[in-house]
């Protein structure tokens, strides 16, 4: 009896989650060897790991040219989180920082989630896994592909794909409302706008993990053809007029990247008091928005306005400030 319940914790402990040492050793890892693309992007990038800590997220912050990994035992400690996926994380949370391709809109702060996601597989865990390969063995799909893809690091093609599908056994366990149980299928939506601020669902961000691996274009699940990629820099210090506002809609447009629209009327207006934007500065301008457009032209809009180069903006997060 004694041997049986031995053998069930041991094939327990090698599904899930992992050691502390693991944990302060994988994202030091992976800085060391993007220290090239760190130094290309300007930023002094450094480590907040805090494994006592029963978080179950991780983050990015920038503030001028530093920027700041969060990385936390609670979700270190999740029983589908293995080394590689954490990896894969920690390449993510980089991605925020350094990456080009696809950012957050108007600022372009941080490359956007699901940039972040491909770039994750495409650039940085590439090296990682070229460095430290797995012994895991790949399942016929995750060979099929590789051959499809021609790759000429069969081994590092493997490990990446089955990294993809472990990051989707995390991202399954901490979205419950959203699951895509079938890792031999991707997201194959064609979406009507770049997501430039937000996730992307579940199945969508595994089809980015898997498009990184493969070399393969950006997912129309999240980017739109017609949406070029971010050229500008960040301005640092930048300050945005603002106003908090209510008022009605009219001549709506939807577009790629969300929509734009007018106001007809204004109902609500409430200059910020460090750095006003004026209703003059917003009567008969277009203001667009970077989001999921559920707004129509028989409804009214309220938030807040940021002018942001000339342009008048809805609702910016604070953070991409």
């Amino acid at each position: 009896m004694k041997s049986i319940i031995l053998l069930f914790l041991f094939s327990f402990s090698s599904f899930g989650a992992i050691t502390e040492k693991e944990f302060n050793e994988v994202p030091n890892r992976i800085l060391h060897l993007m220290k090239e693309e760190i130094s290309a992007s300007g930023l002094e990038i450094s480590l907040n790991l805090n494994w006592s800590s029963e978080t179950k997220n991780a983050g990015a912050n920038r503030r001028g040219y530093t920027g700041l990994i969060s990385l936390y035992g609670g979700y270190a400690r999740l029983t589908e989180v293995t080394p590689q996926s954490f990896a894969l994380t920690t390449c993510h949370e980089l991605a925020h920082l350094i990456a080009e391709g696809i950012r957050v809109m108007p600022t372009l702060k941080y490359a956007s989630e699901s940039e972040s996601d491909y770039f994750a597989t495409k650039i940085c865990l590439r090296k990682y896994l070229r460095e430290y390969p797995t012994d895991k063995t790949p399942t016929q799909w995750q060979k099929s592909m590789c051959e499809e893809s021609s790759s000429s690091e069969t081994t590092l093609c493997h490990d990446l794909l089955i990294t993809a599908r472990e990051s989707l056994a995390v991202d399954n366990a901490l979205t419950k409302n959203d699951h895509w149980d079938d890792y031999t299928k991707l997201d194959q939506t064609i979406s009507e706008r770049t997501l430039y601020n937000g996730y992307a669902s579940v199945g969508c961000r595994y089809t980015s993990y898997v498009a990184g691996a493969l070399g393969l274009a950006r997912p129309s699940c999240w980017h739109h053809k017609s949406s070029p990629l971010s050229i500008d820099e960040y301005l640092i210090s930048y300050e945005y007029p603002e106003a908090m506002f209510v008022g009605e809609i009219k001549n709506l447009v939807r577009t790629n990247f969300g929509c734009h629209f007018q106001l007809s009327s204004i109902d609500f207006f409430r200059q910020s008091i460090l750095s006003p934007l004026s209703m003059g500065d917003v009567s008969g301008k277009k203001i667009y928005s970077y989001s999921d457009c559920k707004l129509d032209s028989s409804s009214s809009a309220s938030g807040t306005l940021s002018l942001f180069k000339g342009e008048i903006y809805l609702n910016l997060e604070a953070r991409d400030k």
